[in-house]
């Protein structure tokens, strides 16, 4: 049993270090943190693989891309690595420009031991209408936020893989739809299959910080407030659909 942690990075060190921060004061159980970083110019990758080898709460594999695979491929490439070279049976994916709360790697290991686990086909861990009444509830859902996620990796050869590109040319609804980038398609996904739905926190997990990204500028973004709720509390029992 080989359960991981993957990330993407490129040339963002200011939002890379704080989100590193916020992974170090989550408890890691028996995961692995598997880092792929795009090349970027040697100034802004030193910084890069500097915070990389700061990390010491948790066994890392650090690795660099020959060439930059762009944000599709990059996410694409890191799941499979895991899947084909490490045998990974469940894995937590994320980006460098979110931060988790202290108890996000707890949410995802509750979500790894529940028993009907295998009843959804991922977890996300940003809700973006909060319930602080209930901070510890997990809701099942119909949609996908790539704000951190996690999955059986058997969802991901049976289901995700095969419907990863689905943005770069496919029919929906009559139209054909050439969007975005590939968390279009895993929305896509969950929204177009009857059978499929997911679960989701109550209380986002997560905080998304990259104000200038892909797809997202100052003018776009915004803070999840409740972030900052569940990011100072503690809260006894357990998570609970």
């Amino acid at each position: 049993m080989t359960k991981t942690v993957t990330m993407v990075a490129w040339n963002r060190p200011e939002y890379f270090g704080p989100v590193i921060e916020s992974l170090s004061k989550n408890e890691w159980y028996d995961y692995k943190l598997f880092i792929q970083l795009e090349p970027s110019d040697p100034d802004t990758q030193k910084k890069m693989l500097e915070i990389c080898n700061s990390i010491d709460f948790v066994s890392t594999d650090i690795r660099v891309n020959n060439t930059q695979l762009g944000v599709n491929y990059n996410n694409y490439n890191i799941i499979e690595r895991m899947i084909n070279e490490i045998d990974s049976e469940f894995n937590i994916h994320l980006e460098e420009d979110v931060k988790l709360s202290p108890d996000a790697i707890k949410m995802a290991e509750w979500f790894y031991n529940y028993e009907k686990r295998d009843d959804y086909i991922f977890c996300v861990f940003r809700q973006g209408d909060n319930d602080l009444e209930h901070p510890l509830k997990m809701m099942e859902v119909k949609e996908f936020h790539p704000w951190g996620w996690c999955f059986n990796t058997q969802k991901w050869t049976d289901h995700i893989k095969p419907r990863w590109k689905d943005h770069q040319g496919k029919f929906r609804n009559g139209v054909m739809r050439r969007e975005g980038s590939w968390d279009f398609s895993v929305n896509w996904l969950i929204k177009d299959t009857p059978e499929f739905k997911a679960l989701m926190p109550a209380v986002s997990r997560a905080e998304p910080i990259g104000q200038w990204g892909i797809f997202s500028n100052p003018t776009t973004f915004a803070q999840n407030h409740a972030f900052k709720y569940i990011n100072n509390k503690d809260h006894e029992g357990d998570f609970h659909v």
